[in-house]
C-alpha cells in the first residue's frame, strides 16, 4: 500500500464522521440549515429504490423518545444523511448517516485506527465491524450491514447520560430496516 493509497483511504474512512460532526456542531451554533419539506423532497433521487433513506431508517419520533426532548429535523443534503436536534436545546441531538455502497471494507478499519483502541469498544450482533466510540462531544455507533456502512451518532441527552445505549438504540433499528 502506497502512502497515497493510505491517505486516500483514511480521508474517504473520515468523510462519514466529519459530516455527522459538521451537522451537530452546525445545530449547536444555531445555524438554521432548514429546508421546507418540498425543497427537501426535491433533491435528486440519488438514493437507490431498495436501499431506504438516513430518515426512513430512523424517525423524528424515534429519535425523540431516544434524546427525550423535543426534536426538529435539520434538512439533509441528500437521502444519506438525517439529523435531528433540539428545538429548545440545541446541544440534543442525533444524526444517522450511510455510504449506501462501501467502495472498501478497510475504510471502516482505518476510522478505527483513527480513534485509537482505547476510546472504541466493539458491539457484536449488529453486523460487520460494529463498534461504539465515545471520547468527545460525539459518541457514535459504527458497522457495516450488507455492504452499507452505517454510523449513528449522539450529543446531547436530555435525560440520562447513558450515551452507548442511545446510539445503539438507533442503529439497532436502523439495522432492522436495511
Amino acid at each position: 500500500m502506497t502512502h497515497r493509497t493510505r491517505r486516500t483511504l483514511s480521508c474517504a474512512a473520515r468523510v462519514a464522521w466529519l459530516a455527522v460532526a459538521v451537522a451537530l456542531l452546525a445545530a449547536a451554533c444555531g445555524d438554521d440549515p432548514t429546508e421546507s419539506a418540498d425543497q427537501t423532497a426535491q433533491q435528486g433521487d440519488s438514493a437507490s429504490t431498495s436501499t431506504p433513506t438516513a430518515c426512513e431508517l430512523f424517525s423524528e419520533e424515534e429519535a425523540e423518545a431516544v434524546i427525550g426532548a423535543d426534536l426538529d429535523l435539520l434538512a439533509a443534503s441528500d437521502d444519506y444523511r438525517c439529523s435531528y436536534v433540539g428545538v429548545e436545546d440545541s446541544t440534543y441531538g442525533a444524526v444517522l448517516s450511510y455510504l449506501p455502497t462501501l467502495s472498501n471494507p478497510d475504510d471502516l478499519q482505518v476510522v478505527r485506527e483513527a480513534y485509537g483502541l482505547d476510546t472504541i469498544e466493539e458491539i457484536s450482533g449488529l453486523g460487520d465491524d460494529a463498534f461504539f466510540h465515545d471520547d468527545g462531544p460525539i459518541h457514535d455507533v459504527q458497522f457495516i450491514k450488507d455492504g452499507v456502512w452505517v454510523t449513528v451518532a449522539v450529543a446531547g441527552l436530555a435525560v440520562g447520560d447513558d450515551f452507548r445505549s442511545a446510539a445503539l438504540e438507533i442503529a439497532e433499528s436502523a439495522a432492522e430496516r436495511l
